[in-house]
C-alpha cells in the first residue's frame, strides 16, 4: 500500500512537522464551521479526518496518497520496541 517517494515524504512533513507553534486538533464535524470562524486569520490547515475503516491514510499537498496502512499493524510496530 505504501507509496515511497521523497517528494511525497516532504509533503507529509509539511503536514505533520513539529514546531513550537504547531498543534493537531481533532474536532467534531458538527463544530467545524464554528472552529474555522474561531481560527479565522490564523494559519490553519485541514489534514484529515477520523474514519471507521481501520486505516491511516495520508494524502500529500498535491492530493496523491503518500501513506495507507492498517492501524493495527502500525500499533504493533509502535509497541514492538517496548515489549521487553
Amino acid at each position: 500500500h505504501r507509496t515511497q517517494n521523497l517528494a511525497a515524504i516532504d509533503q507529509g512533513q509539511s503536514h505533520f512537522g513539529t514546531g513550537q507553534s504547531r498543534f493537531v486538533v481533532t474536532i467534531s464535524p458538527a463544530v467545524k464551521e464554528s472552529f474555522e470562524n474561531f481560527m479565522k486569520g490564523l494559519s490553519v490547515s485541514h489534514v484529515g479526518m477520523v474514519i471507521a475503516e481501520g486505516l491511516l491514510k495520508i494524502d500529500g499537498i498535491s492530493g496523491d496518497r503518500i501513506i495507507e496502512e492498517d492501524i493495527n499493524e502500525l500499533k504493533a510496530a509502535w509497541q514492538k520496541p517496548l515489549d521487553f
